[in-house]
């Protein structure tokens, strides 16, 4: 998009209220957000015809990769849900469909992005063996079999209760931790607790609320072919994202910038309504 449109995406996430928040909560969110940035722009940069006569820059590829290991360092399940999708894009728009040579999108491309995903790997195996003595045992999977009494995603087989050594841990793990599991194992639960924590991640999307008035122009805003992927993409994110027992929004923040990528298209195509001939649009873009 233009620059002063870029520009304004750039104010509107600094303003956000949810960015706001992760700067004041130990659970944060804006390093998770920074790496999904990366790995967006670094793909959305690869999918563009090439600009240079031997294929594309793998300066484009290096920034996709960065932001895919922040994405995996930061949080595993949901970044590897989003890396995934963009891998399998990624192979089907220059592979499958062949916009690029195949040995030039190896080189330039394939090369970089598995190179960072290799080294990242490593690296976090060997964090595992010095914390879990297991590089394949993460951290956080040795807390959930030591605390937890309901299980990560709602398709797992309740764990047998583990023994607490202190009130507090229990009456978190076995009452809100467990109730917020076992409500959501009938379909009538399920149906509930899936639009409970959808219209949750909706919430925190439009905290800075004023910005839904540019969501009227969605449907114009969708006629762009990369519109449309994008929010295919934050669609396939968000299903994988419910799978999870409880969701809270921070959880999402690899996806958020496709939040303010599509508003900022929106608020485009909301200055351009008429009515009557009249600039109706310049008067709602000011509103938002």
């Amino acid at each position: 998009m233009p620059p002063r449109w870029a520009i304004l995406g750039g104010f509107l996430a600094v303003l956000h209220p949810e960015i706001l928040f992760w700067s004041q909560r130990y659970w944060g969110g804006s390093l998770t957000l920074a790496g999904g940035a990366l790995a967006l722009g670094g793909f959305a940069r690869l999918l563009k015809p090439c600009r240079h006569k031997g294929g594309h820059s793998p300066q484009d590829s290096i920034l996709m990769s960065l932001g895919m290991s922040i994405l995996i360092l930061c949080r595993p399940y949901e970044g590897g849900v989003l890396i995934l999708i963009l891998l399998v894009a990624l192979v089907i728009a220059l592979f499958v469909q062949k916009t690029t040579p195949a040995i030039t999108a190896t080189a330039r491309v394939a090369s970089p992005i598995g190179i960072g995903l290799i080294l990242t790997t490593a690296w976090m195996g060997y964090y595992n063996w010095r914390v879990t003595l297991d590089p394949f045992r993460m951290p956080q999977q040795v807390y959930v079999a030591t605390y937890n009494a309901a299980p990560v995603f709602l398709w797992q087989k309740r764990p047998l209760p583990p023994v607490y050594r202190n009130k507090q841990m229990q009456d978190f793990h076995m009452g809100w931790e467990l109730r917020h599991y076992l409500n959501q194992q009938t379909f009538t639960g399920l149906l509930s607790g899936v639009l409970e924590r959808f219209l949750k991640l909706l919430r925190g999307d439009l905290r800075l609320w004023p910005l839904a008035l540019a969501f009227l122009a969605v449907p114009w805003t969708l006629e762009n072919q990369r519109m449309r992927l994008a929010l295919l993409i934050w669609v396939l994110f968000t299903v994988a994202l419910l799978q999870v027992t409880w969701t809270f929004f921070h959880y999402a923040a690899p996806v958020f910038g496709l939040f303010f990528l599509i508003a900022v298209q929106s608020l485009r195509q909301l200055r351009l309504w008429q009515w009557h001939g009249k600039p109706l649009g310049l008067f709602w873009r000011g509103a938002a």
